[in-house]
């Protein structure tokens, strides 16, 4: 494997099994997405771009402030993330670097295309 497609899919992973709570999202956008049981960044970019909407006391500016965030890691709503959750995602995320933990190497990728 090209070690620039390597690089991207590490970053990617990287990203993916970070808590939501570490993103710098506002104390209201992170209490709904918290209320919703959403831990990872891998299980929001999963969600539509409507369904934020139907959480609790989150708006149309926390939905704003939750596109741009996950823009500023090229990521963004509606995305398919292949094999998630993986199998150990807590103790995977409890780990540094994230998707290194006892020895398992974690394989995530975005899918790309409908």
């Amino acid at each position: 494997m090209n070690s620039d497609l390597e690089r991207i899919q590490h970053t990617y992973r990287d990203i993916l099994l970070a808590p939501v709570d570490e993103l710098p999202f506002t104390i209201r956008t992170s209490s709904c997405l918290a209320v919703e049981n959403i831990k990872y960044v891998g299980d929001l970019v999963q969600r539509s771009s409507k369904e934020p909407l139907r959480i609790n006391n989150l708006g149309k500016k926390s939905l704003q402030e939750i596109e741009e965030t996950l823009a500023e890691y090229n990521l963004k709503l509606e995305m398919k993330v292949k094999d998630w959750p993986p199998e150990q995602i807590d103790s995977a995320s409890s780990c540094v670097p994230w998707w290194w933990c006892s020895g398992q190497h974690l394989s995530l990728s975005i899918v790309t295309g409908k």
